[in-house]
Formats: C-alpha cells, structure tokens, sequence
C-alpha cells in the first residue's frame, strides 16, 4: 500500500469530519483501520485538525495572510479551517478538542476503549461527552 494514497484516505476522512458527513466518516475509519492504521494514528490526524480549528477559529478576526504569520499554518490548511469553521460553532470546536484531550488521557489509563470512542464520534459526529472526566 503507498504512503500517498494513505494519506489522501485520511484526509478524506478529515474532509468528511469537518463537513459533518458521518456516515461516510464512518465508512473512511473502517477502510483506513483496516488498512492496517491505527487508532492513534487516525486520532492524531484528528486532533491535528481541530487544534488548528480552533486556532484560525480564534483568530478568525484577522486576514489568512495574518493568521498564517502568527501559527505558520500552510495557507491551504487555513483556508479549510475557513471552510470548516461555517459547519461549527466555535463552542463546538473547543468541546471537540477537550474532549479528545480527554479521550488521549483516559485512553492511556486504560479507562476508556481509544477505538470505540473514535468509531462511535465518526458514526454520529459528536463526541461521547458522557464519558468525560470533565466536560
């Protein structure tokens, strides 16, 4: 399997996340897990994305060519975040990442199933808040 076309499957499903299209995020986590990537690997392309959600998020007053200067953000990944951030309240955005903060840690203590909770967000496109030690 290449590299490239890895990488194009993950950020179809990142395209899909961000655009709320869950059923096919859904169908890209499977493919992508049975590719033989992993949960951390899948986890960590989607925390990247709503770090930088909530980054162009909150600075979402300035220009791109501003926001790029101060996070050294590729302009391309701004100009998604742009689109993305029409789909989500910035409240959204932040409960998302807490919450996958959250999932990082209580996964690593064993106190929550890291591929049940990321399989369960792309079935229905929001986070399992329930489980959280502190959302």
């Amino acid at each position: 399997k290449s590299h490239a076309l890895d990488n194009k499957i993950l950020f179809r499903l990142l395209d899909s996340i961000t655009e709320k299209r869950a059923p096919e995020a859904f169908s890209l986590y499977h493919r992508i897990r049975l590719s033989g990537t992993s949960s951390e690997q899948i986890f960590w392309k989607v925390y990247w994305q709503f770090k930088n959600l909530l980054l162009v998020s909150r600075l979402s007053h300035l220009s791109p060519d501003h926001i790029q200067k101060k996070t050294d953000l590729h302009p391309f990944v701004i100009k998604k975040a742009g689109w993305a951030l029409k789909r989500f309240s910035t409240k959204e955005i932040e409960s998302i990442f807490e919450w996958l903060i959250t999932l990082w840690q209580d996964s690593k203590m064993k106190t929550r199933d890291l591929d049940g909770e990321l399989e369960l967000f792309m079935l229905t496109g929001r986070p399992n808040l329930q489980l959280s030690r502190f959302l």
